[in-house]
């Protein structure tokens, strides 16, 4: 902020993941219900699948042992229903936490990162920016563009953090 990163009073600000928005929704690593992290993450989309299996029994993703995030981005992009249904939830959750930050922070972008946001790029940049537009508050809000991350290594950020501190 200002041209400083925000660490907080102990350098846990900014866990947007763990923002408890829904306390009856999926339990998350971390103790709490309805953390994003548990709809927009690799292991909130496996959620999913588990959670939703059963209404969509036509799915490939039923036949499928072990599924991981690649199955699911795969079967998404084939057109399953299933994996469709996932993956819409998933990105109505990012852009609840977006619709959260701009009126906490007043960013100027958003960048989707991290292991599913490379993986899932073509599909959350896409659907992120489409549905932020339609969320957004005209009059304060406007044209706020969302973006692929162009940092391919998420050790990068931790390394940001070290060189912050040695600075």
């Amino acid at each position: 902020m200002g041209g400083d990163l925000l660490l907080g009073a102990k350098h846990a600000a900014m866990e947007i993941g763990h923002m408890p928005f829904n306390p009856t929704g999926r339990l998350c690593r971390c103790g709490m219900r309805g953390c994003p992290e548990m709809y927009v993450s690799g292991v909130g989309l496996l959620a999913g699948v588990r959670e939703h299996l059963s209404a969509y029994p036509d799915t490939i993703l039923a036949a499928t042992p072990d599924v991981t995030t690649a199955h699911l981005l795969d079967a998404a992009r084939s057109g399953d229903s299933l994996a469709l249904a996932v993956m819409d939830e998933a990105a109505e959750w990012l852009v609840g936490v977006m619709v959260c930050c701009l009126d906490i922070l007043n960013p100027a972008l958003f960048v989707v990162g991290g292991g599913l946001g490379q993986a899932g790029s073509d599909w959350f940049v896409h659907r992120a920016q489409r549905q932020l537009h339609r969320r957004l508050t005209p009059d304060i809000h406007h044209n706020i563009p969302v973006v692929a991350a162009q940092v391919a290594n998420s050790a990068v950020g931790p390394a940001c953090l070290v060189w912050h501190e040695l600075r």
